[in-house]
């Protein structure tokens, strides 16, 4: 099939690769789709992986659309190099995603049912209404086209998901799976080791650069607390929360 795995990176944390493979290599050995790593100017030398360059990093999607421009490929499925995968990936259930964006034209479908569809197609996929906030996400199955096209320079990927999800507002074919694709541990967040991850790592005798720093319980304590929130509201239905949202404003606003 016309498809292919892209994990998005930078030079800054190509030393997440080396682990980011084992793991890969370690969960699915048997993966029969062309392997992409975006980088800056580093290579990555893990087995069967094509490093794509898009050169100095001006900002992420500008970055992003470099890498993108040069991948064969009319549909890609897009993961993280932090995101270590901690699940058996089966095949058959990832060439059915990508059969299910090529059959229904889907534009993205998110890997995992977070947030929470509008309505659920089948036993398999739920439908994003049109209006839903963070319908876009970074990671998942895209058609390339559309995300390129939907890509704007000078956006970061958080900004991406806000405003790309707005950009989409009008377009149907937006999707989720469940159940989701495989299991993943986040291992970095704002640069540094989260500890989970580490032991995570020394459990599976995965080793780590320990040059990159750890990060302290304190933000982790905040870490959580805000998942916690934002994992909470966001399976709040979303009609309902923007209905508050807007009997507020009016309420609050003064003239």
């Amino acid at each position: 099939m016309n498809a292919s795995i892209l994990i998005i990176s930078c030079d800054k944390y190509s030393d997440l690769w080396q682990p980011f493979f084992q793991f890969f290599m370690k969960n699915w050995p048997d993966c029969p789709y062309p392997v992409f790593l975006g980088s800056n100017t580093i290579k990555c030398n893990a087995e069967n992986v094509t490093t794509i360059y898009s050169g100095e990093d001006k900002d992420w999607s500008s970055s992003y659309r470099k890498i993108l421009a040069q991948i064969p490929t009319e549909y890609i499925f897009v993961t993280l190099e932090d995101f270590f995968i901690s699940s058996t990936v089966s095949t058959k259930r990832i060439q059915n995603l990508f059969d299910f964006i090529e059959r229904e034209k889907a534009k993205h479908i998110h890997f995992s049912d977070l947030p929470r569809p509008d309505q659920w197609l089948n036993s398999d996929f739920g439908i994003y209404d049109q209006k839903m906030p963070y319908r876009v996400n970074v990671a998942g199955f895209w058609d390339k086209k559309y995300l390129i096209n939907l890509l704007l320079d000078g956006e970061s990927p958080w900004n991406f998901e806000i405003m790309g999800s707005y950009r989409s507002s009008y377009d149907d074919g937006f999707y989720c799976a469940n159940p989701r694709a495989f299991e993943w541990v986040n291992t970095v967040e704002k640069g540094h080791w989260m500890r989970d991850a580490m032991d995570f790592c020394k459990k599976n005798n995965i080793a780590i650069d320990a040059s990159r720093p750890m990060l302290s319980k304190q933000q982790e304590w905040i870490n959580q607390l805000q998942k916690i929130y934002f994992n909470s509201i966001i399976k709040v239905n979303w009609k309902f929360r923007l209905t508050i949202m807007n009997y507020l404003r009016k309420l609050l606003v003064s003239y």
